[in-house]
């Protein structure tokens, strides 16, 4: 289940990059101390560095918008990874369960709850966020930046529910 994972990442990361230089902000940073060696870690780490390029290569900011956009997407990304972590934590127990032939109807109902909660956290983190975002970018640029993280994440949770098996 790891590798499939590994090659989930590998798989997206390719072809959304485009060239480009990171800006310099805590993010990056954190993104950098965040990895703890593993392999998952660096594979999420290397994943967060391309969206965050992705980001910077499809949303033209002014000069004054720079700076307060990307402290802002600091701070939404620390938050994401949270959000992140708990679906790793899914995957992962919903990779034991089923290595195990455990997954039972309470883990199913289990499973189907906590992710349907992240889901729900997710969109108040964003409908938080927003608010935030337009004190530093324009609804049309906000616009365009959500439309890119829609992307990233569609893309990432097809190639994923190819790689994860059905429940039995």
């Amino acid at each position: 289940m790891k590798a499939a994972i590994l090659v989930i990442a590998l798989f997206i990361s390719g072809p959304l990059l485009a060239a480009g230089q990171a800006p310099e902000l805590s993010y990056a940073q954190h993104i950098v101390s965040d990895s703890n060696g593993s392999q998952i870690e660096a594979t999420r780490a290397k994943l967060r560095l391309k969206r965050l390029r992705i980001i910077e290569n499809n949303l033209p900011l002014q000069q004054t918008q720079w700076q307060s956009f990307w402290q802002t997407y600091g701070d939404y990304m620390v938050s994401m990874d949270q959000l992140d972590d708990r679906v790793w934590q899914l995957i992962n127990d919903y990779a034991e369960a089923h290595n195990n032939d455990s997954v039972d109807d309470e883990m199913a109902l289990t499973l189907i709850k906590q992710q349907q909660q992240i889901q729900q956290d997710r969109l108040a983190l964003r409908n938080l966020f927003t608010h935030r975002y337009l004190d530093v970018i324009t609804p049309r640029q906000l616009a365009r930046f959500y439309q890119l993280e829609r992307r990233m994440d569609a893309l990432l949770s097809i190639s994923m529910a190819q790689q994860i098996p059905l429940i039995p």
